[in-house]
């Protein structure tokens, strides 16, 4: 059976065309072939003729980098740091440092970069919280707006709803119909509380018209244990760390919460496509750089991760986490950040979650 498709995560656009057998494979080529492009037209349009690591190595002059990864190290989220900065530092000669700073929802790591010198040579690696911290927190010891220089987002993931095999479900739909027969009854928790996952919950729960009671817990490891227990029945959690459960049967795969299927898990449908066409959330991963970088520096930080992210051997490798390549302009990282930060206001608004 043919398996292919056209998606759309968060504003930006993958294509894969195959066989039910070499889906991944195919999904790994097309989005090459996609990064390729994007990569060769980052080059000609920042620097004319020359190659992302001549201009680099001109601009910078072969300084070693600081990659500050506000999460601690082992996750998904330092795996996918260490993978690009590998390769980045193998296509520039010159060292990329992955430097973690864990702690307080990722607060900790993006007050460190924004107190960095705007010398092109510490990048900060963001995702989801970078969003969603300023609407829970308004103390926060920087401006995730001001502070910051856009550079590209990497890649992203869509989060999964999965539930306890001793809750009577396995489609979406009869979640929310079960969901809807026992209000109140429900709890769930998700990957990251006060983030993208938890929030995408949220969103079901207002589109849906059901009511759960969301259990934080710190880090998916504890969150998973009850789910499997069935202490809690429901949980929002990124595929790398919830599907190893899924195919051993503990656990059921109810959904995504992108708006189209993943070409690496085209078996799961997703809310959008089973009655909740407004649910599009994915977790992603972006670089930004202290504010007052120059241009030209954040330009070539651009083109080089972006020649790194056209490998093949490391689109595989993202593609064992379910991370699909999808490399943006600064500008259109700008837009994309813009458009993030309001529509979680606005979700926080309607569901009266606390604020800080």
């Amino acid at each position: 059976m043919p398996c292919c498709g056209i998606g759309l995560a968060s504003g930006f656009r993958w294509h894969w065309v195959g066989t039910e057998n070499n889906c991944e494979e195919a999904a790994v080529r097309s989005i090459s072939r996609l990064v390729v492009s994007f990569a060769l037209s980052v080059g000609v349009g920042a620097a004319g003729s020359l190659s992302p690591t001549a201009s680099f190595a001109q601009t910078l002059a072969g300084k070693q980098l600081r990659l500050i990864v506000p999460a601690p190290p082992g996750g998904g989220f330092d795996s996918l740091a260490r993978l690009v900065a590998t390769k980045v530092s193998e296509n520039l000669k010159t060292s990329v440092i992955v430097e973690n700073r864990p702690g307080a929802g990722q607060q900790i790591g993006t007050a460190v970069a924004a107190r960095a010198a705007p010398d092109g040579t510490t990048i900060l690696m963001v995702g989801t919280n970078f969003t969603t911290n300023p609407l829970f927190n308004r103390n926060l010891p920087y401006d995730a707006l001001k502070d910051f220089e856009p550079v590209m987002i990497m890649a992203q993931t869509p989060f999964m709803l999965v539930a306890t095999r001793t809750l009577p479900v396995t489609t979406p739909q009869e979640f929310v119909a079960y969901a809807k027969a026992h209000p109140g009854r429900l709890s769930y928790t998700a990957t990251q509380p006060r983030g993208a996952a938890q929030l995408a919950a949220e969103l079901l729960k207002l589109d849906a018209g059901i009511n759960m009671t969301f259990v934080p817990y710190q880090g998916s490891a504890p969150a998973l244990t009850d789910l499997m227990a069935g202490r809690v029945q429901v949980m929002v959690d990124a595929p790398v760390t919830s599907m190893p459960h899924v195919k051993a049967g503990a656990l059921h795969a109810l959904a995504l919460t992108s708006a189209t299927r993943s070409p690496y898990l085209p078996d799961i449908p997703t809310l959008a496509e089973s009655g909740w066409p407004h649910i599009d959330v994915t977790a992603w991963a972006g670089l930004v750089v202290p504010a007052r970088t120059p241009k030209e520096d954040v330009a070539w930080l651009n083109a080089a991760f972006t020649k790194a992210l056209s490998d093949p051997q490391l689109q595989k490798a993202l593609a064992a986490q379910y991370w699909v390549v999808t490399p943006s302009s600064p500008a259109e990282t700008r837009k994309f950040l813009d458009k993030e930060m309001k529509r979680w206001a606005d979700l926080v608004a309607r569901a009266k979650l606390t604020v800080n």
